[in-house]
């Protein structure tokens, strides 16, 4: 007769040892591991509590200015004027006419009327010639902003107005550079004026571009002919 044992009882180790002890073990160190956490979380509290915070300073942000704004050229001296010499004086004197031979008469000269001019010039006054209209003189093409100009003298400031602060930028506390770039044209006055994008201040750009309009500059030459071109000016609007 044959009899069916379990292999835990007929050989009481190894796995089936460790499947019977591993659920108490298990909860033994799920129980341990949780009290030492909770152990570490209570003494970081009372370390931050008597310790406390240590306050770590940011650090400083540095701002580069990559593109710094033109210098403005050097005011030239200008010239005074030559002053004026009124012509002197001269006084009418009567003459006294003089009888000449008749051979000495100069010619009469009359302007023709029309059938005279018909008449020496045919085709004249009947609508057979063409009539010859001169082109109007083509308009002055203007640079773009940005748009290169080859030019052997730049435009010098010979008339420079400071910009007025406006009132409501002093009591805000606004204040730093506003770039304006200047439209010379060919007599020196200023034909337009455009506000950098990187330099712009939305409080002091107006009054910027009401000083700018009024400066006056030499023109710009370029094979010995004036030519308008594209300057830069900062404004720099301070607090006293």
């Amino acid at each position: 007769m044959t009899r069916t044992v379990a292999l835990s009882q007929f050989m009481p180790y190894g796995a089936p040892e460790l499947q019977s002890v591993a659920r108490p073990y298990m909860v033994r160190a799920l129980f341990v591991s949780s009290a030492i956490g909770t152990l570490l979380f209570a003494a970081l509290g009372l370390l931050r509590t008597f310790v406390g915070e240590v306050s770590v300073a940011p650090p400083p942000i540095v701002f580069m200015l990559v593109d710094r704004p033109p210098v403005p050229p050097p005011i030239a001296a200008v010239a005074p004027p030559q002053p004026v010499v009124p012509a002197a004086l001269q006084h009418a004197t009567a003459g006294v006419a003089l009888p000449v031979p008749d051979d000495q008469v100069p010619v009469e000269s009359t302007i023709a009327n029309a059938d005279e001019l018909r008449t020496a010039l045919p085709g004249a006054g009947t609508g057979d010639l063409p009539l010859v209209v001169e082109p109007p003189a083509p308009a002055e093409t203007l640079p773009l902003l940005g748009e290169y100009v080859d030019v052997e003298q730049m435009p010098v400031a010979v008339k420079s107005v400071s910009p007025e602060y406006p009132s409501i930028a002093k009591e805000a506390g606004v204040s730093g550079v506003v770039v304006a770039h200047l439209l010379v044209g060919k007599d020196g006055r200023v034909l337009d004026v455009r506000i950098d994008e990187k330099h712009s201040i939305l409080m002091l750009n107006e009054a910027a571009i009401l000083a700018a309009r009024q400066w006056v500059f030499t023109p710009a030459f370029s094979n010995n002919r004036p030519v308008a071109v594209w300057v830069a000016v900062p404004f720099r609007f301070l607090l006293q």
